[in-house]
C-alpha cells in the first residue's frame, strides 16, 4: 500500500530532463545532474580555447 503512495507521490512532482530526457530534473535549470556536469565541463574548455 506504501509503495503505490510513495510513487504517486514520485510521479507527479518529476519532470523530466530537458538535455537527456532520461532522468529527472534536480534544479530549476530542467536538467539532471549528469548534463548540468557536461554543459559544465564544454563551458570551461570552450572558455579556455
Amino acid at each position: 500500500m506504501l509503495k503505490g503512495i510513495f510513487r504517486k507521490n514520485k510521479d507527479t512532482n518529476s519532470i523530466k530532463c530537458t538535455k537527456c530526457g532520461r532522468r529527472d530534473a534536480t534544479d530549476k535549470d530542467g536538467l539532471c545532474d549528469s548534463c548540468r556536469f557536461t554543459q559544465t565541463i564544454e563551458n570551461i574548455v570552450q572558455t579556455r580555447k
